[in-house]
């Protein structure tokens, strides 16, 4: 995760690479005839820089950094506590900072459904990015699903055999849990 929080925040360097369209921009207020190119130049730049700060965006909030599964007697014993059975899925946000989710396990659609234990092993590690669709409104999507991308090949795991499970799913709806 440490290189896409990098890459999230070095989008402040946009900033000053946008900031080529000040000379032209200067340089019309004065008065001063701005050449044509300079101007498409300067567009390119600030056209540039928005599109790559809206990839960087959209890439943070859906690549997952870390997926923690609660277990019962695991966690705080608070009331704001998420119940055992709750996935916590960590992004980044537009800023590069952790942004914590709790989502139900039984609304994790597991991307290797059907394939069994080990065709689901090959399986994610032949893929670089598994897209996770979550079901359920409080995951921010609009249609109530919202799709996360997982890399389990640079993963390191606590419990291999329940990350599978996760994935590969099971027909009680707990996501094979």
């Amino acid at each position: 995760m440490v290189p896409i929080r990098a890459l999230v925040r070095f989008k402040l360097f946009h900033l000053a690479a946008a900031a080529i369209a000040a000379g032209p921009a200067a340089s019309a207020v004065a008065g001063a005839a701005v050449p044509g190119a300079e101007v498409v130049l300067a567009a390119a730049a600030v056209g540039a820089c928005g599109g790559g700060a809206a990839a960087l965006t959209w890439l943070s909030r859906r690549y997952v950094g870390e997926l923690s599964l609660l277990v019962k007697g695991q966690g705080k014993s608070s009331s704001s506590a998420p119940p055992p059975g709750t996935l916590i899925v960590s992004t980044l946000d537009g800023w590069g900072n952790r942004a914590d989710t709790a989502v139900a396990v039984r609304d994790v659609i597991p991307p290797l459904a059907g394939l069994g234990r080990d065709a689901a092993a090959a399986a994610a590690a032949a893929r670089p990015l598994l897209a996770l669709d979550i079901a359920g409104g409080a995951t921010g999507g609009g249609d109530g699903r919202r799709q996360l991308l997982v890399s389990l090949t640079h993963a390191a795991f606590v419990d291999r055999e329940t990350m599978m499970a996760l994935m590969v799913g099971g027909g009680d709806g707990t996501g094979g849990l």
